[in-house]
């Protein structure tokens, strides 16, 4: 046996008769002498006795029988009475870190500034004055909330959480990046790779990898070294990437010299074959398709009017008094933004509702109506109007995270066929799902059918847009619905597993509840491996890089014209904060840090 387990086992051997022959008690770890405090190393018997002899050898002359036995259970309580004051202590300043992390983590997902804390504090300080009693109004002044102190609490839950992660990131049997590059308010471009990966077990992880400064050019080689570093430096094997999704730059999928094509070339120098699925963002086609409508003419006209009513402050103030003279339906028009997906059509529903209150207040200061007088124009704002709100409608179906790839391509295909049913409709003169249209076409006499073209126009563009989705659409039918799958013309490698999975009832009642990813769970990987192993890599497939967008609204929002110096590494903490499925161990967190007592200006 070991010096050091030999005093362990010593230590858990210690005679309850050594308090009563030589004043010793165990506490912990230590053996205490209860008489001067002192604490012995080695608790063997004869250190004991040798340190009572030496030093306290008059001890028994003075206290003898009853009255030493007396003395000793006052020294045995005397002791412990200071150790509950200690004890006091302690409970007080684990309490009191653990509501310094609870409140950082508040400013963290709040986006709010470190020095917040310190004004939290004052707000807690005047409200316990008036609402507590004096020994809470204690226990406040023990919470550090200083600006250092929350930047501390931040970066240290987002580094357990990144811990966390990386467990999880060991069983990922595929993986799928979101690749999206934005540039934040000191110029700096800003490279966010979110991953999404999915366990044996059918377990879907979406998260925030890595935000990845970039100070100097941002070619695609720059991306790719950005990219394989970050992805080296979380031990995540690249045979396990089955697919990226990009905005669309130039950087990112050029044919030779793109992100996406070096990655692909990089793989196939380490031997592997797998082909790599590259998607550009549904949403961002989508609203490319939606900017190539035509009606270039109506969107100028609407935007200048917008901007004479709202850039100059008088006539903005002299309209939304004249709006609210009249109480008009609205009590302003909206702003047009190039880079929100949803503006143009709020824009155009807005100037429709008010269209008549605008020509009103033009005339008033002497501004040419010509266009708002014209049938044509009219007519055509209309149609325009009602097909951006139908874009704008699939637009919002596209949003949203750990949204499976399969709902997404569903959701096009349906606007695809809506787009069918509109292009006969308006054949046939027929606008009930052009609600604006239907009601200037009759007040001018207009015919649909005209507008039937610009459907058919759509319909192409779509068609172009999502060829790269049409690739993979059996895939993604298979996955969302095995059993309304014609194994006749499925894969031959599925045939058979499809034929014994849609003969099983077992099967389609676990299917009918609802959730997909606990249907593949439930499957056994003897019986289909081949259905398992598709139905993995389509769980972990993004479809869209809505969730780098949000990321990048949270950037803007955290480092802002007036908190331009935070730091990449406490902006990646504070973003890693915002976007994880994890929660952070505030107690595992808290028991880490060494506890001490405090006075009132003590921050630590």
């Amino acid at each position: 046996m070991s010096k050091k387990r030999k005093i362990e086992e010593e230590h858990r051997n210690f005679q309850k008769e050594w308090t009563d022959k030589y004043c010793f008690i165990k506490n912990g770890e230590a053996i205490i002498c209860i008489i001067c405090n002192q604490s012995i190393g080695v608790p063997k018997e004869y250190n004991l006795k040798r340190h009572f002899e030496k030093k306290h050898k008059d001890f028994n002359d003075k206290f003898a029988g009853d009255f030493r036995k007396q003395k000793i259970t006052s020294l045995l309580k005397s002791i412990k009475c200071e150790q509950n004051v200690f004890k006091t202590f302690s409970d007080i300043s684990k309490d009191s870190i653990e509501v310094s992390f609870e409140i950082a983590l508040l400013l963290a997902t709040c986006s709010r500034p470190f020095t917040d804390g310190e004004f939290v504090k004052k707000c807690l300080k005047k409200a316990s004055t008036k609402l507590c009693c004096s020994n809470c109004v204690t226990k406040f002044e023990a919470v550090s909330l200083n600006r250092m102190t929350m930047q501390r609490r931040i970066i240290d839950m987002s580094s357990q959480i990144k811990g966390k992660f990386s467990e999880v990131t060991n069983k990922f049997v595929y993986y799928s990046l979101a690749v999206d590059e934005s540039t934040d308010i000191t110029s700096t471009s800003q490279l966010a790779i979110f991953i999404r990966g999915v366990t044996s077990t059918f377990d879907v992880y979406e998260e925030l990898l890595e935000l990845c400064p970039m100070k100097g050019q941002t070619r695609g080689s720059d991306l790719l070294q950005c990219l394989l570093t970050c992805l080296s430096k979380q031990q995540l094997d690249l045979t396990k990437l089955i697919g990226i999704v990009t905005d669309g730059a130039p950087a990112m999928i050029g044919r030779e010299n793109g992100m996406v094509s070096l990655l692909s070339k990089h793989r196939l120098k380490l031997g592997i074959q797998t082909k790599l699925k590259n998607y550009h963002c549904i949403i961002h086609q989508q609203n490319l398709i939606g900017k190539k409508l035509g009606f270039d003419n109506i969107m100028k006209y609407v935007i200048s009017v917008v901007c004479f009513l709202r850039s100059n402050a008088l006539n903005h103030r002299q309209f939304k008094e004249f709006l609210n003279e009249i109480e008009a339906e609205y009590s302003d028009v909206i702003y047009f933004s190039e880079i929100r997906w949803l503006s143009r059509g709020k824009v155009l529903e807005r100037f429709l509702a008010l269209i008549e209150e605008i020509k009103m207040y033009l005339l008033d200061k002497n501004q040419p109506i010509d266009n708002l007088e014209n049938s044509q124009w009219l007519c055509d704002l209309a149609f325009l109007t009602d097909i951006s709100a139908h874009m704008n409608t699939l637009n919002l179906k596209l949003q949203g995270k750990n949204l499976l790839i399969s709902d997404l391509a569903n959701n096009i295909l349906a606007f695809q066929v809506k787009l069918l049913l509109f292009q006969s409709q308006l054949e046939k003169n027929n606008t009930c799902h052009f609600p604006n249209s239907h009601s200037m076409f009759e007040k001018y006499n207009q015919q649909a059918i005209t507008y039937a073209e610009h459907i058919h126009k759509l319909q192409l563009l779509f068609k172009e847009r999502f060829k790269d989705f049409d690739t993979d659409k059996i895939d993604f039918r298979t996955f969302a619905n095995p059993f309304e799958v014609s194994y006749e013309h499925s894969d031959p490698t599925l045939q058979l597993e499809l034929i014994d999975l849609q003969c099983n009832e077992e099967l389609k009642i676990k299917f009918k509840e609802g959730n997909i990813l606990n249907f593949y769970k439930c499957l056994q990987k003897e019986s289909f491996p081949e259905l398992i192993e598709r139905a993995a890599i389509c769980s972990c497939l993004f479809g869209s890089t809505y969730i780098c967008e949000q990321l990048f609204s949270l950037m803007k929002l955290n480092k802002s014209v007036h908190r331009n110096r935070l730091s990449d590494e406490n902006l990646v903490a504070i973003l890693k904060l915002n976007t994880t499925n994890f929660k952070p161990d505030i107690a595992s967190l808290v028991s880490d840090i060494q506890v001490q007592s405090f006075k009132q200006d003590n921050k630590f």
